[in-house]
């Protein structure tokens, strides 16, 4: 795992070096830069795990091309065979240098065979251009900044900021009071963007001119044979889970497995267990509120599994210490709280390892959330309007926040429609702006037809929740402790497969993830994982009453709305006059205000 930097200028060493050490902890181990002809600066810093020699740094040439890569491409022992069967020698044993001698072999093809997550940019000094590609479900963070005749990108928006003047994006902003997050590929920061995840490009040297390409969607697919059972499909699966793991267990340095207790998790470290030749290390966070607390169960399937476990303990202390950690290491303004337990939980593992498996992806690929459950309950009352409406009006009148937004979500026509309001954060009500605001880009997912309402909502939530925050959140939590994640359900092989999966073998009995469920249930009892799904979550709504009320009441500072403007003031006070009153439950949005505010506070004002 590591950093990567370019540019399409010959920049002064002393500059690419500090930005290069504003992302020092993406790559601990080595700074390099190179400067492969007299047009182009490129640096690089190194965490160190597969061949762990020198010789493997980057920027790394070959010939006429350089690259600079972060991430890991998991079948790269494969495909160096191959290549090695083409006639191609090698110097290293890296995946850095298989991914270049790929691209030299087969060109952008190499982004159809290529098993991974990734970041990269290659110098192709045959055809001057840069090109480069992020991986299908935006695991690893890519920016860049286009404007005229400068070109200039990087792993951190933070070192890409070094020496320029950005501007902040009132419509970025915009997007980020809705969702939480600045989806792709917009950035908080004007004439900077983001990399769609699943899409290459090249950038022409010679004219200046960006050209960018999709190179991999959701399919969308049915099994041809309806006819196929149940144990078939969830044998294939579990074939392909297992091959999953086992290439991301490829490592030479010290590995582990993120263990909460919970279901995805379990599975991943179950097949992790009866993997690894050595005593799997796993590790869970204990919450002081029972209430967020899972830690018994994964001691539980620890002990089971023969794992060598670590219980942290978590004070609130230790969670709220790790706030500057988030706001200093996640880019740009993010919303999402359980970042602060997963930074705790990465702080806690380096000490042990260096590699963690994680369960992330499966509640979107297989319908794990509460929310797919709840739209299942409401859809009968889409097909008759005048059901709908006297639903709405009775939750209208009901005086709790949750009711109101319920009876304004039953105002849209569409079950789609309304799963889209329902998972925004502040309503068009309640932000104040006569700019455009950008539009959805993803929203087709949401209307894919022939799939069902269920799958269209799954579809949607992969290509926007699972990339914009899930992704966000742990790439940032665990580079900032110099920690590398790799998630075995996050392969493209176990995501196209979910798409033919059958809607009747993801969600039966009222409950989401069946056949993860039954895949688990060849590891594990199912009295240790079959209860309600919990969450990683951080009592936040106790400490803005506590521990953090003098933060929260700082959000009435006038100076707020210099740098948040399409907020008004009033609703900031009601939020917290009623929250504080536990009339309602406005954790998220006063969160989100405070996000912004420390986030402003650290990047963009001083």
């Amino acid at each position: 795992m590591c950093g990567i930097y370019g540019i399409n200028k010959i920049l002064d060493e002393e500059i690419i070096l500090s930005k290069l050490k504003l992302m020092e902890s993406r790559g601990p181990d080595k700074t390099n830069i190179s400067f492969p002809n007299r047009m182009v600066s490129l640096g690089h810093v190194r965490l160190s795990i597969v061949d762990l020699d020198s010789r493997s740094s980057q920027p790394l040439t070959i010939g006429n091309y350089c690259i600079v890569f972060n991430g890991e491409i998991y079948n790269y022992k494969k495909l160096r065979r191959n290549l090695i069967h083409c006639g191609v020698k090698f110097v290293t044993e890296s995946d850095t240098e298989v991914l270049l001698q790929a691209y030299i072999k087969w060109g952008d093809k190499v982004l159809d065979i290529i098993n991974g997550m990734f970041s990269f940019v290659i110098y192709d000094g045959e055809l001057n251009i840069f090109f480069g590609a992020r991986d299908r479900l935006g695991q690893k963070p890519f920016y860049y900044y286009l404007d005229d005749d400068k070109f200039e990108f990087s792993s951190s928006l933070t070192s890409l900021k070094y020496g320029n003047e950005f501007n902040v994006s009132s419509d970025s902003r915009v997007l980020y009071l809705r969702y939480g997050h600045v989806p792709d590929p917009y950035c908080i920061y004007e004439k900077v963007y983001k990399l769609k995840a699943g899409h290459s490009f090249k950038y022409f040297l010679d004219r200046n001119d960006l050209e960018i390409n999709k190179y991999w969607d959701l399919k969308g697919m049915d099994f041809n044979d309806e006819t196929e059972d149940f144990q078939s499909v969830k044998k294939r699966l579990k074939n392909i889970l297992i091959d999953s793991v086992k290439i991301r267990m490829n490592s030479d340095v010290s590995m582990g497995s993120f263990l909460s207790g919970g279901i995805d998790s379990s599975l991943i470290t179950a097949i992790a267990s009866n993997i690894s030749v050595e005593r799997l290390r796993t590790f869970s966070i204990k919450f002081s509120e029972k209430a967020f607390d899972e830690s018994v169960y994964a001691e539980e399937i620890a002990k089971l599994l023969g794992t060598d476990h670590t219980t942290i303990e978590c004070s609130e202390n230790e969670i709220l210490e790790q706030i500057p950690v988030f706001i200093e290491n996640f880019d740009e303004p993010f919303n999402d709280s359980s970042g602060l337990a997963q930074c705790l939980l990465s702080k806690c593992a380096k000490k042990h390892i260096t590699v963690a498996l994680s369960g992330d992806g499966a509640d979107e690929l297989f319908l794990g959330y509460q929310r797919y459950l709840n739209i299942k309950k409401v859809s009968f009352l889409y097909k008759f309007s005048l059901i709908k409406l006297v639903f709405r009006v009775i939750f209208g009148f009901i005086p709790s926040y949750k009711a109101r937004k319920i009876a304004s979500g039953l105002r849209f026509k569409t079950l789609e429609d309304t799963y889209q309001y329902s998972t925004r954060l502040f309503s068009d009500d309640e932000i104040i702006t006569k700019n455009r605001v950008l539009p959805n880009n993803f929203i087709s997912y949401l209307k894919n037809k022939p799939r069902t309402v269920l799958e269209s909502l799954s579809d949607f939530d992969i290509k926007t929740y699972l990339n914009f925050d899930i992704n966000t959140k742990v790439d940032r939590s665990t580079m900032a402790y110099s920690l590398e994640a790799r998630s075995p359900f996050m392969d493209y092989r176990v995501v196209d497969f979910s798409q033919k999966v059958p809607l009747r073998y993801k969600l039966r009995n009222g409950s989401g993830k069946f056949i993860v469920k039954e895949i688990l249930a060849d590891y594990l009892p199912r009295s240790l994982f079959e209860r309600k799904k919990q969450g990683f979550t951080v009592p936040l709504s106790h400490w803005f009453k506590n521990e953090l009320k003098p933060l929260v009441l700082s959000l009435k500072d006038p100076d707020l709305y210099k740098i948040i403007p399409e907020i008004d003031p009033n609703l900031v006070s009601k939020l917290i006059q009623n929250h504080f009153k536990g009339k309602e439950n406005n954790t998220a949005k006063i969160w989100s205000l405070l996000c912004y505010k420390l986030w402003a506070e650290k990047h963009f004002l001083n």
